[in-house]
């Protein structure tokens, strides 16, 4: 009667693990590419590595696979000619050969919507997968459309140095889980802030730096705690 009662408590406990597992990824997470040096490439920054230039960044299981930047503001000390970023005085920016495709891998994966604002003078297209490094089968896909590129083309003011100056929300909802997001078209042209997934809608400011941010830190943490625990109870199963 014990070994099953083990049993029963231990697939109990794994199920519960399981739900509590699928609540928190349900929690949308925003970046926003603050914390980053200016014309920083952002790699595994945000993977508990280090961006281009040294930074050292949270443990969020995001990865940048080509060139991503970060950009900062003109106005703020930075190198970079936009107005009206949405958070703070970051955006994040693409450099290299357009044809190219930038990818952002999430290995916990992410359900419900991907999104962000962005200011382009071009066209592109964001397109949502649920294998990692834009493989698999595609969830969604988001389309951007040229701008403005001056305060006056647009509703916002805008800031004395500003040449992408108009910001607009972009995003898709889908079904299932998403692992990836290939970018096609970014390069030179598009620039993008408050990345955000799990929402099909862009979390601004400052929702975006405390509410969301906090409850990312504890999904990393949680995740963490998820997988030691599962891992101790197979070990346990194996030894009886």
């Amino acid at each position: 009667m014990q070994p099953v009662r083990a049993w029963l408590l231990r697939l109990a406990f794994l199920v519960l693990v399981g739900l509590a597992g699928k609540a928190a990824d349900a929690v949308p997470f925003v970046l926003t590419f603050d914390e980053l040096q200016s014309f920083e490439l952002i790699q595994d920054f945000y993977d508990g590595g280090t961006g281009g230039s040294g930074s050292s960044g949270p443990d969020l299981g995001v990865g940048f696979v080509g060139y991503a930047l970060s950009l900062l503001d003109l106005d703020a000390g930075g190198n970079g000619t936009f107005a009206n970023e949405p958070s703070e005085d970051s955006v994040v920016f693409f450099h290299g050969a357009r044809e190219e495709m930038d990818i952002i891998n999430v290995a916990a994966g992410f359900e419900t919507g991907f999104s962000f604002y962005y200011s382009s003078t071009v066209a592109a297209v964001a397109t949502v997968y649920d294998g990692l490094n834009a493989t698999g089968n595609v969830l969604g896909t988001v389309t951007l459309f040229p701008q403005a590129t001056t305060s006056e083309g647009c509703a916002l003011p805008g800031d004395p140095t500003g040449m992408y100056a108009c910001w607009d929300p972009a995003g898709v909802a889908f079904s299932g889980t998403a692992l990836s997001v290939g970018l096609t078209g970014f390069r030179q042209f598009v620039l993008a802030d408050n990345v955000t997934f799990g929402s099909s809608a862009p979390i601004p400011e400052p929702a975006a730096g405390a509410l969301v941010g906090l409850g990312l830190l504890g999904l990393a943490a949680a995740g963490r705690k998820r997988r030691s625990a599962c891992a101790r109870s197979l070990r346990t199963g194996s030894q009886r």
